[in-house]
């Protein structure tokens, strides 16, 4: 069975500010990180365990060829992106998506 994704708000609001810096580079660029996305998608699909725990049940599942990790936890048959997060940004930004009880300070 595939699991269906769901994109949170701010995920996407970060993936379409990544696609469109690097499409602002170069429409190529752009088109790879869309693809390099997709496939990290597609791979945490076939094997949505597969992922290191970061915190709580979120994963992390890097983009192949960018600084961008996908942040995503498991929901019943459901995958979560909660972020899509450039590797300099401070983690605390999509720490505090992580659902309870693991968002709590000093967890």
């Amino acid at each position: 069975m595939t699991l269906r994704i769901s994109i949170q708000p701010e995920a996407r609001e970060e993936i379409t500010a990544a696609f469109r810096w690097y499409a602002g580079r170069s429409t190529s660029l752009g088109k790879r990180f869309r693809v390099a996305l997709r496939a990290c998608l597609e791979r945490i699909q076939d094997h949505p365990e597969g992922y290191q725990l970061i915190r709580g049940d979120a994963r992390r599942a890097s983009l192949r060829g960018f600084p961008y990790s996908v942040i995503y936890f498991l929901d019943g048959n459901t995958i979560v992106v909660i972020a899509c997060f450039h590797a300099s940004r401070d983690p605390g930004e999509w720490e505090r998506r992580v659902p309870s009880p693991w968002n709590e300070p000093g967890q």
